[in-house]
């Protein structure tokens, strides 16, 4: 044992906790995976034990691991004091190996020790003088080196040696090679750039020393091949060393022979390298296009260069060639002194010679640059003599050779693009001419052609032959331009034809250069091009023109596929047409800038002409033109529609046609015909258009006094569009001119008396809008769209409408005649009617419409108690009738009907009541609106509204019995008994569009059945114009549908279709009793207004009410009849109903923001009130009680605990408003006012406001079910939600409905918007919101939480009615909520003594302590 100790951790092997732990999920899952690969394939009960035993296995080793855990809590100790035991073990064993040692040493070493004689004198000299003089000399002498010389004595030495050197070089003979001589340090360094250098000494001043070689470096380098490595080793370097260190002892001029030594070797070592180079080059890149001809080591090397591929052999290649193309890289004999010679085959021209390399530089120890500098030179040459050659001929121009690679370009047209230039290099390889083109397609043959021509030997060439390809290259040039230019015309061009027998046609006779190009929309027209060059000018093309008429034709001697049918082509005659005519009238001004100067469009019309031939473009275009306007004459004139044919026109358009008459409709038009001075015909060319313009003498609308007015029609000539179909075009929209025309002339007859109300906002014959409205910001456009035939019968809805609003107006988003749009459109189309009272009814129906175009239209979730959240459900559902009568629901529950009448005002009544019975309608699932008489009389305009008013109230909540009716009654429903002659309709004759006489709203004759006027009394002064009402709308089976309304659509109030409900119905018109399809009324016939439809008198006499009462034998009982009679408004009042606004349901100084109309917040109040009476009877009728005795009508009382509520409409039928007093015998709470006061405010700010939800009023009504100590607490928070203190750091609110961050913790599967109050018979639970006070800065990233609570009565102790989870972001406020209500119940005794429950305590500690 040596006495080192090991520590125990480091004996003992470790590994940490979380590896364990690692290794233990490893292993569990492991065996879970191999189980589930296992048990799928062993019976029920061996996969239940493998289960069992995997579950225990796993449970002990997560065991151990837990104990394992536990235990490393203290691991740290542990480590400590085995720390320390090892330590104290360690220092025992020193102390005992010490004395193992000690105990040793005395026993065995010291007893054999002796001492020796000690030495008086040398312990003297030490101790005295402190050294040891009596060491031998001979010692010190071969110990101890001599002193160095010293720096001064160096320098002068070398400088000396130095001298000596220079003096040597001076008197010796010194080759010139040597240019750069250096001596310093006592040596000379000798210098050949890229070859040697040599260091040289000598070793004293006598003259007879020869020289020492101290060095010798080699400078030659292969940067190609090596990387610039060095090219000898240093085997060779002391061999040379030695060689030329001997040369120098026994030579008169050892300078001389240390250069021709060195310098041998660099050239032998060159040459070496070289052929190195040129080995490699061959194998990696020039393959056979070089070969090396001879390599004579240290002496010669030959390289011949482009040879043929495939020739290896010299013989071959002076067969393939005239000319033998070689470089001799050698030593200069006669001249030791210079470098490698380079000598060229075939010997060059003095010119030449200027640009071969002749000898090998310095810098140049390359085979590749030598052979590019060669092959270049050499290029120059042959490209310089294939100049010569092409100059001769006359074919080409603008010769350039450029550099890097040499190439030779040329034109052999102009003008011509840098594309079509023709360029000539030679191969760098095989030194063959290389033949190429920018604009290289199809004439890749002749390009090989030139390029093999020239690469013939000399004595085979032909300049005839060179010169007929490049006449064919310019050829082919000429035809490519053609091509190109075609593709901007939209046709299709053709080297070739099937022509049938076309060899005695003379298109055989045109050339091989031709091209058929296809006029554009023409299946049978061909323009023939002919691409030549002239005589005169060799480097122009010139373009001849063809007109060639084909077609379609069988081959029956076409052998080559008799299965396969094949179209061919008989060739018509052929027209050469003139260039010049042509494009001139084409006139290159359509394709460019009008604007321009005429130098401008020279240099861009040469720009262009290069390789864009716009003589070809124009010639096929005008063509297309010519023949486009041919095919349309000839269908004029098959319509019977004469002109002047074509003619020539100066300008941008080349021709026109002009129409000498159009049809004139069986007399319609001769009124339009008689203003009509002129109609052409032209085209435009920019956008491809027939552009048919129209001249008349007059604008029939037109106040100027204008001498001519121009109308332009277009049509499209694109995508090969067919003319017969262009002419159909022209003649429907000169029907429809005409019917505008005259509808316009008819109404500016009458023009006058609208001024006021219509302005004409624009007409262009095909269409018309008219602006009408208060401020003239509507519009109303008139277009005719021709006769239509659906199922085979011809009927005309020629007029279509459009209704928009002028652009100026910004306040303006929709027009209002969208809701009425469909039954207009059928009364502009219906026989007889006139443009003026078209516009007289938009005129009077524009205003009610823009106020029921204002009803709120957002759709909104948790309106109904019942329905789900996931069905939304709008307010106010507008469904228009006809063009006067609209009929309004309110969340499917009240309809209101509106008809308009004329003189500005409109009728409004309960659309639940029946339309000839004064009870509510079977047939509709709408309930009667209490009170709703009431509310409209508040904006009736006359004297009797507070008589109406009262009168309304009285009758709705104390229906009279029928054996009780008022004798007006009577009489009113005599005069649909007793008989009577009626007046026959007057006409004024003179006023051929008389105005509709609209149903009086102020007429005494009002029907108290549901009609707007006895057909006794009222008249129509023309037929023209029925319309439906509801006195005209018998009642429907309750089985009818609210989708199968007529026409069958729904209006929204901004003219969306709205997908109601398909079980919800209302009164719809029949078939028959709809004036949309009444037939007109005969002579003498009884008929109500406009908006009363086409009913006789027998037809009111007998509706289907009285018809089904009669049935049964009895007549229904009939309710009061001032309730259904139609209330009269203004308009000025229907639009303060429907006007949104916000206004405050009592006086107080609480913030109120809801902005709705009054309409809304009367129908919403009556239904609240409506569900308020329900959930009193229903969902807390064991909680609160009824009163019944005592109460104004209206008026909904029932009383709780100690609190008595009531509830009923306030004066101006707007809001619930509640009034809440304490009663007496029941006194267990003292009640203050403001505590009172404020739950009153709580009902009409948070309860009855908008948007009107009737969980609000189930949630109320449970908070008053609740004991009267609790309800105090209630208050109190409501107090505080009013009513915030500024020191608090949170504000509460109050949540009548579930919120959505309530619902989303999935408590209790509540929904979205349903109840947030339940009361138990023990258990409360409610739903708080508390935000942060705005006065609170200090930065928590909650604003805001919502906090469910569940109280019991029994033991006064609150809860929070979820638990913490760390899953959710909010988990932190939940659990500081629950830590304050804890807190709280342990102060119970405290706040109970203040008569106060948990919870208003628990709410007031979480306002004040709240800190997340």
């Amino acid at each position: 044992m040596d006495g080192q100790m090991v520590p125990n951790g480091a004996q003992q092997g470790n590994i940490a906790l979380s590896t364990v732990i690692d290794f233990s999920l490893q292993k569990a899952y492991h065996e879970l995976m191999v189980l589930s690969e296992l048990l799928p394939r062993k019976t029920d009960m061996e996969r239940k034990m493998e289960i069992v035993q995997y579950a225990y296995r796993t449970r002990q080793l997560f065991i151990r691991v837990l104990a394992l855990v536990k235990w490393a809590k203290n691991g740290c100790k542990i480590d400590q004091c085995m720390a320390i035991s090892n330590y104290l073990d360690q220092q025992a064993m020193l102390y005992i190996d010490t004395a193992d040692r000690l105990s040793k040493l005395a026993r065995g070493t010291l007893v054999q020790a002796r001492l020796p004689s000690f030495s008086i004198p040398v312990a003297v000299d030490v101790l005295t003088s402190g050294t040891y003089p009596r060491l031998p000399s001979c010692i010190r002498d071969k110990i101890i080196p001599p002193d160095p010389i010293t720096t001064e004595e160096e320098t002068s030495t070398l400088k000396r040696l130095t001298q000596i050197i220079e003096y040597r070089l001076v008197t010796s003979d010194i080759p010139r090679a040597f240019k750069q001589l250096t001596a310093y340090n006592g040596r000379v360094k000798l210098l050949v750039d890229k070859e040697f250098s040599a260091t040289l000494t000598v070793m004293g001043d006598y003259l007879t020393l020869p020289w020492r070689l101290l060095g010798i470096e080699i400078l030659v380098e292969d940067l190609d091949s090596r990387d610039g490595k060095p090219l000898v080793h240093d085997l060779q370097i002391d061999y040379l060393h030695t060689l030329v260190q001997s040369r120098l002892v026994d030579t008169e001029t050892p300078l001389h022979e240390l250069y021709t030594v060195l310098h041998s070797f660099c050239q032998s070592l060159q040459l070496e390298v070289l052929y190195s180079q040129a080995q490699k080059l061959i194998h990696e890149q020039l393959n056979s296009s070089i070969c090396i001809e001879k390599y004579i080591p240290c002496k010669r090397l030959i390289i011949s260069y482009w040879r043929p591929r495939g020739s290896t052999m010299p013989s071959q290649h002076q067969q393939s060639n005239s000319a033998v193309y070689k470089i001799d890289i050698h030593v200069n004999e006669s001249d030791v002194y210079k470098p490698l010679s380079i000598d060229h085959t075939p010997s060059a021209s003095r010119h030449v010679s200027c640009q071969l390399p002749y000898a090998l530089k310095s810098n140049q120890l390359s085979i590749e640059k030598i052979l590019l500098e060669t092959v270049h030179a050499w290029s120059h040459v042959r490209l310089n003599e294939l100049e010569h050659i092409l100059r001769d001929l006359h074919i080409a121009t603008d010769f350039v050779i450029s550099d890097l690679p040499p190439t030779l370009t040329f034109k052999i047209i102009k003008p011509c693009m840098e594309t079509e230039c023709v360029r000539i290099a030679v191969d760098c390889q095989q030194g063959s001419f290389l033949v190429s083109m920018a604009q290289l397609g199809d004439c890749s043959k002749v390009v090989s052609e030139i390029q093999q021509h020239l690469n013939l030997p000399n004595k085979q060439q032909k300049p005839e032959v060179l010169k007929g390809f490049l006449h064919s290259l310019k050829l082919w040039i000429g035809m490519e331009r053609c091509r190109s230019s075609i593709q901007y015309i939209r046709t299709l061009c053709q080297d070739k034809l099937p022509f049938v027998q076309a060899d005695q046609h003379p298109v055989s006779q045109l050339g091989s250069s031709v091209l058929y190009v296809k006029v554009p929309l023409q299946e049978s027209l061909y323009v023939v091009v002919v691409v030549d060059v002239t005589d005169s000018n060799p480097l122009s093309l010139q373009h001849r023109f063809y007109l060639l008429p084909v077609s379609p034709c069988t081959y029956t001697d076409d052998n080559s596929a008799p299965d396969i049918p094949r179209l061919y082509m008989k060739p018509g005659p052929l027209t050469r047409l003139d260039n010049k005519s042509l494009v001139h009238a084409h006139s290159i001004q359509t394709l460019m800038e009008v604007n321009n100067t005429a130098e401008e469009m020279e240099s861009s019309r040469s720009e262009e002409s290069c390789y864009f031939v716009s003589e070809l473009v124009s010639v096929v275009s005008q063509c297309e033109l010519r023949a486009e306007f041919v095919s349309l004459a000839e269908h004029l004139t098959k319509e019977g529609i004469a002109h002047q044919g074509l003619q020539d026109e100066e300008g941008a358009i080349p021709c026109r046609l002009t129409l000498l008459g159009l049809p004139t409709l069986y007399g319609e038009a001769d009124e339009l015909l008689s203003t009509l001075l002129q109609v052409t015909i032209r085209v435009n060319l920019e956008h491809m258009h027939w552009v048919l313009e129209y001249i008349f003498s007059k604008n029939p609308v037109s106040e100027e006094g204008v001498s001519s007015y121009q109308c332009i029609q277009t049509y499209d000539m694109k995508n090969g569009r067919n003319v017969s179909g262009t002419v159909d075009e022209i003649i429907k929209d000169w029907k429809a001119m005409v019917k505008l025309y005259n509808l316009c002339t008819s109404y500016s007859r009458s023009f006058a008396e609208h001024k006021q109300d219509v302005k004409l906002y624009k007409f262009a014959f095909k269409s018309l809008q008219l602006a009408y409205g208060p401020s003239k910001n509507y519009l109303v456009g008139l277009s005719w769209q021709g006769d239509r035939k659906p199922n085979g019968d011809r009927i005309e809805t020629p007029f279509e409408v459009a209704f928009t609003v002028c652009s100026t107006v910004d306040k303006v988003s929709q027009n209002p005649h969208t809701l009425t749009a469909h039954f207009l459109e059928e009364l502009i189309n219906s026989p007889g009617t006139s443009l003026a009272q078209f516009m007289q009814v938009l005129c009077d129906t524009v205003r009610p419409l823009a106020a029921i175009q204002k009803l709120p239209d957002l759709v909104l979730f948790g309106l109904h108690h019942s329905s789900p959240k996931s069905i939304p459900h709008s307010a106010f559902t507008v469904l228009a009738q006809s063009a006067t009568f609209i009929k309004i629901s309110y969340r499917q529950m009240y309809l209101i009907d509106i008809t308009i009448c004329d003189g500005e005002r409109v009728l409004v009544r309960d659309g639940a009541y029946g339309t000839f019975d004064y009870q509510r309608d079977r047939s509709s699932h709408y309930t009667t609106a209490q009170g709703f008489k009431a509310f409209l009389a508040n904006y009736e305009e006359t004297e009797q509204s507070e008589f109406a008013r009262s009168q309304s109230i009285r009758e709705e909540d104390h229906p009279p019995t029928p054996s009780n009716m008022p004798a007006a009654m009577d009489t009113l429903e005599a005069l649909f008994s007793a008989p009577s002659k009626p007046s026959p309709p007057t006409v004024n004759r003179q006023d051929p569009s008389p105005k509709p006489t609209f149903p009086s709203a102020n007429s005494p004759a009002v029907d108290p059945l549901g009609g707007f006027g006895s057909p006794l009394d009222i008249q129509m002064t023309s037929p023209a114009l029925p319309m439906s009402s509801p006195a005209t709308m018998p009642s429907p089976s309750p089985s009818s549908n609210i989708l199968a309304a007529s026409p069958g659509l729904h209006f929204h109030p901004h003219g969306l279709s709205q997908n109601l409900d398909s079980s919800q119905t209302f009164p719809n018109p029949s078939p028959k009793g709809s004036w949309l399809n009444s037939p007109a009324p005969v002579s003498g016939s009884y008929t109500l207004s406009p908006r009363a439809g086409n009913l006789s008198q027998a037809t009111i006499s007998r509706s289907p009410h009285d018809t089904m009462a009669g049935a049964q034998g009895q007549r229904a009982p009939l309710r009061s009849g001032y309730v259904a009679l139609p209330t009269v408004l203004s308009h000025n009042s229907l639009t303060k109903i429907m006007t949104p606004t916000s206004i405050p349901p009592d006086g107080s100084d609480i913030p109120f923001k809801a902005v709705c109309c009054p309409l809304e917040r009367f129908l919403g109040a009556a239904h609240l009130k409506r569900h308020l009476l329900k959930v009193l009877t229903s969902d807390v009728k064991e909680r609160v009680t009824m009163v019944q005795a005592g109460l104004e009508p209206g008026t909904v009382c029932w009383t709780s605990d100690s609190l008595q509520y009531k509830v009923s409409m306030d004066t101006s039928c707007q809001f619930l408003q509640l009034s809440v007093t304490p009663v007496q015998q029941e006194q267990v709470v003292i009640w203050t006012t403001e505590e009172t006061l404020t739950f009153e405010k709580f009902f009409s700010h948070r309860v009855v406001s908008p948007p009107f939800k009737q969980n609000n009023v189930l949630s109320f009504c449970r908070m008053t079910s609740a004991p009267a100590k609790i309800v105090k607490d209630f208050i109190r928070i409501i107090n505080k939600q009013f009513y915030p203190d500024p020191v608090s750091r949170w504000n509460v609110e109050w949540c009548l409905t579930i919120p959505h961050d309530v619902n989303r913790r999935r408590l209790d599967k509540l929904e979205t918007g349903v109840g947030a109050m339940i009361v138990q018979a023990d258990k409360i639970f409610y739903v708080l919101k508390f935000t942060r006070n705005t006065a609170d800065t200090t930065g928590e990233p909650f604003t805001q939480f919502t906090v469910p609570f569940v109280y019991e009565m029994a033991v006064d102790q609150l809860e929070v009615a979820e638990k913490a989870s760390s899953n959710r972001p909010d988990s932190a406020i939940t659990q500081a909520v629950i830590n304050i209500v804890q807190s709280t119940r342990l102060q119970q005794a405290n706040y109970q003594l203040q008569q106060h429950t948990a919870i208003f305590a628990s709410c007031q500690d979480i306002m004040n302590r709240m800190n997340p």
